[in-house]
């Protein structure tokens, strides 16, 4: 009857006879048999597609939970099934509090859609979310309806690459409780992301605590933001532009609250006369600092290096110069060199004890090195640490390219740190063809010592003296992969280390590597993840 009812297109009716079927199958003991199972082949299709019911059949409680799993584009292309879907959806504004576009819109919403996204909201989303302002063909009437969705919004994220750049209505209730937002802009600068900027700034001056702007205008001033936690700036991208400034003295006094700093392609500069005591005062929260150069040219202005007090509560730095320099200049992390090495005797809150993460790409430090790390390997909190080997481009080491013996017979200290538990090793160089300088050479008199046939042996051993070492980061250009593979493979034979981010390995001998890795029982991947921002970091009382 079922077959029957299937051929005269009534597939509800085929459906209820195969139901019937198998429920009295079941009750006779027929289970397993092979008519059973027919009856369930047959049924399946028709089960798939009448079998469902509408969940509004449900308690309301359980309908609840069911859609609060599902996202703001979900939710999108389920609210208008039908009229009771549309009404339910209509009362529900506790679903509509995270309005979030997705990044590849098919197509732009319309204004009127937009309208109803903020009468079902009832004004109260809290948080709006537009990566590519542009595929949502923004205008000014389309922002103003965003706005009105969400006035008690905490999270903003706003993308404007290549986009109309709108005006912030003059409305105090708008933003006037955002804690956190973001912003991306073209690289050329505009008047009017400027104004956009300062305008949302003043409405959430009281609230805001993280804000991040990529290909961030030119921030002269910036309005007192006390409650401001976490500020990351970029500059342009491109590598021969001219990095953006950052008066850094007026930042600091805008945010005294500040406990991270993230910098790309920005030029550190002081154009303001400062007390003494006012400079130690400064940024007295400050926990991170993260700049990342990645054009041509100096990042700081070495006319005057006074901008990061070698504070106390420093628990992170990281520099990574992504791009080489035309000449030697003075790195971000010269700052910290400078006044980490000279802290006033009568200020208890120099040094850097709770230094957790040292993270320097690009570029070597080594007269300095030693006195950053100390006090912090001294007390046990240091777990990250990356070592840029030095090379002709670094003022103090000379110019010529030395093997990675010379950097390693420089940091004795340094060998077998037990509270280290990532480290990371760049650009060494393993050619035995270069000469060992001076600084390491045997008194006036003696022979002149010649490098170690095997620098990559060399290399093992200080890895190795690390006794708590978990994870290790490889990357040089001054070497061929196959070098760093032998490295690699030696220390993941000694069983400690667990995971490898080893860059420069493809093709072949990547699968080899990988293969490697799983007989060992260790993870060896190509590129390292991206660090999180905010930088994560350890309860003081346990580092």
């Amino acid at each position: 009857m079922g077959k029957v009812y299937r051929l005269e297109k009534e597939p509800e009716l085929a459906l209820a006879f195969w139901n019937a079927g198998i429920e009295v199958g079941a009750k006779e003991g027929h289970g397993g048999s092979a008519k059973l199972k027919q009856l369930f082949d047959a049924r399946a299709p028709l089960q798939r597609r009448y079998g469902r019911k509408d969940p509004m059949e449900l308690p309301l409680e359980i309908v609840d939970n069911i859609f609060s799993y599902l996202d703001f584009r979900e939710l999108c292309w389920v609210h208008g099934v039908c009229k009771r879907w549309d009404h339910f959806f209509g009362s529900r504004t506790r679903l509509w509090r995270r309005i979030s576009f997705p990044s590849n819109l098919p197509a732009s919403p319309s204004l009127e859609f937009l309208r109803k996204i903020s009468k079902r909201s009832a004004s109260g989303a809290r948080s709006l979310i537009i990566p590519r302002a542009r595929a949502l063909q923004l205008t000014q009437a389309k922002w103003h309806a965003l706005l009105q969705s969400a006035l008690p919004a905490e999270h903003l994220e706003l993308g404007l690459v290549h986009s109309f750049i709108p005006e912030l209505p003059s409305d105090h209730r708008i933003l006037n409780r955002l804690v956190s937002l973001r912003l991306s802009f073209s690289a050329l600068e505009n008047r009017r992301e400027l104004n956009l900027v300062i305008a949302i700034l003043e409405h959430a001056k009281d609230t805001l605590e993280s804000l991040w702007i990529d290909q961030a205008p030119y921030l002269r001033t910036i309005p007192l933001l006390s409650r401001l936690k976490y500020l990351r700036l970029s500059g342009e991208h491109e590598k021969h532009s001219i990095p953006r400034e950052l008066h850094a003295i007026g930042v600091a006094k805008s945010t005294p609250s500040l406990q991270q700093l993230h910098l790309t392609n920005y030029l550190l500069r002081n154009n303001q006369e400062f007390d003494e005591g006012e400079f130690w005062s400064m940024w007295s929260k400050l926990e991170a600092v993260v700049v990342e150069h990645q054009i041509l040219g100096p990042i700081t202005d070495h006319t005057n290096r006074r901008i990061f007090p070698p504070l106390r509560s420093l628990r992170a730095f990281e520099s990574r110069t992504l791009a080489p320099a035309m000449q030697p200049v003075p790195f971000p992390h010269n700052l910290l060199i400078d006044y980490g090495n000279n802290p006033p005797s009568d200020d208890p809150s120099a040094g850097h004890d709770h230094l957790q993460r040292f993270w320097v790409e690009g570029v070597s430090i080594t007269p300095a090195l030693q006195a950053i790390l100390e006090p912090a390997i001294k007390s046990g909190s240091l777990r990250e640490l990356a070592l840029c080997f030095p090379d002709h481009r670094s003022p103090d080491w000379g110019s010529v390219d030395q093997p990675a013996q010379a950097f390693l017979e420089q940091i004795p200290w340094l060998y077998g740190v037990e509270s280290v538990r990532t480290l990371g090793l760049f650009d060494f160089n393993l050619d035995t063809n270069l000469s060992l300088p001076d600084v390491v050479q045997s008194p006036a008199g003696a022979p002149r010592r010649l490098p170690e046939r095997d620098q990559a042996k060399l290399l093992v051993k200080f890895v190795e003296t690390f006794p708590n070492l978990e994870t290790l980061v490889l990357a040089s250009s001054l070497c061929e992969s196959r070098p760093i593979a032998v490295i690699t493979e030696a220390v993941a034979r000694q069983g400690k280390v667990k995971k490898f981010y080893v860059q420069g390995l493809m093709g072949a001998l990547l699968d080899h590597m990988r293969a490697f890795g799983e007989e060992k029982g260790v993870e060896i991947l190509h590129h390292r993840e991206v660090s999180p921002w905010p930088v994560p970091l350890e309860d003081r009382n346990k580092a």
